[in-house]
């Protein structure tokens, strides 16, 4: 868990997204998705960041940044923390 004043996050642990799960979150405009994918043989835990409208939509228009994260849980505090550095950029961009 992160917690830095106005922003919280804290993501679910390994065993969750082994179970294929998806987890999504906002604050006001600012949106996370947060899930597993393949890469070849090996799992990763994807993040991706977005503003405004669901999913779908903005990826399919091409403003969603994505990042991905190794398979255990030191990779969720390294999705927690990145989502946090998004956030943080967004909210100084004055979007």
């Amino acid at each position: 868990m992160i917690d830095r004043g106005t922003f919280r996050i804290d993501l679910p642990k390994i065993d969750y997204m082994e179970q294929q799960n998806t987890f999504t979150g906002s604050v006001g405009r600012f949106r996370y998705k947060f899930y597993p994918e393949s890469s070849g043989d090996a799992k990763v835990l994807t993040v991706g960041v977005y503003a405004d409208h669901c999913y779908e939509m903005e990826d399919e228009a091409g403003r969603v940044t994505r990042e991905s994260f190794e398979w255990s849980n030191d990779g969720v505090a390294a999705a927690e923390e990145w989502i946090c550095s998004q956030y943080e950029a967004f909210v100084a961009s004055g979007k």
